[in-house]
């Protein structure tokens, strides 16, 4: 490895704009569909203690009126909806071979897999200038919002932003009607496919600043850590030491059909890795050549990024399943949101707040080992 010579261009050349950085999102791409109105389902049941928020991933999920059969169907919800998630379950032989959570939900339970949890957020504060930095981070906080190519609802318009994914936000601008709209920046490009770096504008009532003590690192003098990522088990764990400091099911790696019928594997890469690079967000899709196959993605904001591999295999936030368990991705090691931000703050070299680009590629630099078996 030329270690010394990583710079941001030439690491987007060498990973290939994170080709093989995302999972399926079963088919879900980021196209405008706007926002939507919460439905009746979004109200307090008598007996029921709503904790959360969950957003539907795939076709539609059943609602059933106990989680072990038998049992009955109370009702379904499509693409989308809108759910209220109370207590958290695993029953062991329920659901599906891997993945046994389930979440209550208003009527009865509901699958993990396919159901994004979504946190209640209050009113935002809305920022109406840039400040003295000239940016800052954001996170989005509504099930979906509609971005626009200027900030106007007469724009045109461009992706749909999903909750928890993560942006930079480099301009405000308050249009006519008084709405607040934050200027993201999007690297994404592609010379051959003549597409630039741009930008996508977000209303800023739909997303929270991230404060900067949220990038805060976690116990950065220990620096007896590693990540052993069980490829077998689905399993990733955290250690200091000897000591286990956080543990979670992954999805790592699958196989896709490709144009022509081809089936090309995206098994994450075994063996002794270590931290390379950091990024709060980043934009991965695939090639055009896969557009149309099962192995096509288009996801802006993934969320906090900790890459491993110069071929940009990372550790990251997933916003497009929630069924950890199973080889699912194009090579990454896909973990919840949270899981993450946790590995993101807590793994070595530490990334700040106004660096969106952390190498650790750097002689001297001291860098977590990644172990993939």
């Amino acid at each position: 490895m030329a270690r010394a010579k990583l710079n941001r261009r030439s690491f987007f050349k060498l990973v290939g704009a994170t080709l093989t950085g995302a999972a399926l999102p079963q088919p879900l791409i980021a196209a405008a569909r706007g926002n939507r109105p919460l439905p009746a389902e979004d109200t307090v049941a008598d007996s029921f203690v709503p904790l959360r928020r969950g957003r539907v991933l795939t076709s539609s999920v059943n609602v059933w009126d106990a989680i072990e059969t038998p049992h009955n169907l109370v009702k379904r919800i499509p693409r989308n909806g809108i759910l209220l998630l109370g207590e958290e379950v695993e029953v062991p032989g329920t659901g599906n071979a891997y993945n046994h959570k389930w979440y209550r939900t208003r009527g009865g339970w509901v699958h993990s897999g396919w159901v994004q949890p979504m946190e209640f957020h209050g009113p935002p504060t809305i920022y109406t200038d840039i400040g003295r930095t000239g940016s800052f981070w954001i996170e989005v906080i509504e099930p979906s919002t509609t971005t626009r190519k200027g900030p106007s609802f007469l724009a045109e318009r461009s992706y749909d932003f999903i909750y928890g994914t993560v942006y930079f936000a480099t301009d405000v601008h308050t249009d006519e009607t008084g709405t607040v709209w934050y200027n993201t920046q999007d690297e994404y490009s592609d010379a051959d496919l003549g597409i630039a770096p741009t930008n996508h504008w977000v209303q800023a009532e739909h997303v929270r600043r991230i404060h900067e003590s949220e990038f805060t690192a976690i116990r950065p003098w220990v620096t007896d850590k590693r990540i052993e990522v069980d490829r077998g088990a689905q399993l990733l764990t955290c250690y200091e030491g000897d000591t286990v400091v956080l543990q979670t099911k992954v999805a790592t790696g699958a196989s896709f059909t490709l144009a022509g019928g081809g089936v090309a594997s995206f098994a994450t890469p075994e063996g002794e890795h270590q931290v390379i690079l950091k990024m709060p967000s980043r934009h991965m899709r695939a090639i055009e050549a896969e557009r149309n196959t099962d192995a096509w993605f288009d996801l802006p904001g993934v969320p906090w990024n900790t890459f491993f591999t110069y071929e940009g295999i990372a550790i990251h936030g997933t916003y497009w399943h929630n069924d950890f368990g199973i080889v699912r991705s194009h090579g990454c090691v896909n973990v919840p949101i949270q899981v993450a931000k946790f590995i993101y703050r807590w793994t070595l070299p530490t990334a700040p707040y106004n660096d969106d680009f952390v190498r650790a590629d750097v002689t001297g630099m001291a860098s977590t080992h990644i172990n993939v078996a």
